[in-house]
């Protein structure tokens, strides 16, 4: 143990001793370069002293020509002569003295009423109380319609049945069908629109079964199509 404590001493000494000396020798360099440098800045600069010198020996003093000024004489300004305004007369304004003028009102003559007018005014009269008479009519129709047509919807969704295999499975949605009826009531085409296949069969099955429903008398004058939805919700 003690030989190689001694050695391991002995190498680091000598490790210790050559990285001193390096760094001893870049000092050393550096102060070597610096002191170069100091010597070259005094050569330039006694060398720029002597060339300064030079130059102020050969450079005289120059005597510079002033310019000579020559005193113009002054203008004599002459009397200006002054204007003499003359005075205008003023003329007398003339008095402008407006003219009142009465005003005349003319007489208005009684128009006589023609009997054109009085005719024109009968048919007038006669034409507005047609059209009132015609709007009520319409108004009428429009409320029979709309009654008839509930009463189609509300036949239609007595006569529907919930499908066996729907209450299984226990299947809820909706079908669309649009059908046309005749004047009469009577179920010409029907079509369904959409909606789920196992209420296909029950919505079709109502239809036919509801109609013919007679409507009221001069309601419907063409075929009409209508459109309902029938509902399928479980209870």
């Amino acid at each position: 143990m003690n030989r190689y404590f001694i050695a391991f001493l002995v190498t680091t000494f000598l490790y210790i001793a050559l990285i001193g000396g390096y760094l001893y020798s870049i000092e050393k360099n550096k102060s070597l370069k610096s002191t170069l440098i100091k010597s070259e800045q005094r050569v330039s600069f006694t060398v720029i002293a002597q060339l300064k010198t030079k130059q102020k020996q050969n450079t005289k003093p120059k005597s510079i020509a002033k310019p000579i000024t020559k005193h113009k004489p002054k203008a004599i300004e002459k009397p200006k002569k002054k204007k003499i305004l003359k005075k205008k007369k003023l003329k007398p304004k003339k008095k402008i003295v407006k003219r009142k003028f009465k005003k005349i009102n003319p007489k208005k003559k009684p128009v006589k009423k023609s009997k054109k007018i009085q005719k024109t005014k009968i048919k007038q009269h006669r034409s507005t109380s047609k059209k009132n008479i015609d709007n009520k009519q319409i108004k009428k129709r429009e409320i029979l319609k709309n009654k008839y047509f509930q009463k189609i919807k509300q036949i239609i969704n007595r006569n529907k049945f919930y499908p066996k295999m729907a209450l299984r499975r226990e299947i809820e949605g909706e079908v669309k069908v649009s059908f046309i009826i005749s004047p009469k009531g009577e179920l010409i085409s029907y079509h369904i629109i959409k909606g789920k296949k196992v209420f296909y069969k029950s919505a079709l099955k109502a239809l036919k079964n509801s109609f013919p429903i007679h409507p009221p008398l001069n309601i419907i004058t063409k075929n009409t199509k209508l459109s309902i939805k029938l509902k399928y919700i479980l209870q």
